[in-house]
């Protein structure tokens, strides 16, 4: 399992990263593309780079909208 941000710091941390929320003790991001196609095609590229990295997220795809978790 990843390290976890420690509650004290999530807040200054997030504002580091202001596209992304935290919904229910989660962090997320919603990221809108052109197309489907556009939207598969982040996905596959990122799917490299969490592979290499060992950190997988949790990925929602609807249409061309990507929502991460």
């Amino acid at each position: 399992m990843s390290d976890l941000i420690p509650a004290d710091n999530l807040a200054a941390s997030l504002r580091n990263v202001p596209e992304w929320e935290l919904e229910d003790r989660v962090i997320t991001r919603t990221l809108q593309f052109g197309s489907f196609a556009e939207a598969i095609d982040f996905v596959n590229d990122l799917a490299e780079i969490a592979e290499v990295a060992n950190h997988h997220p949790d990925i929602e795809i609807r249409y061309s909208r990507v929502t991460l978790r």
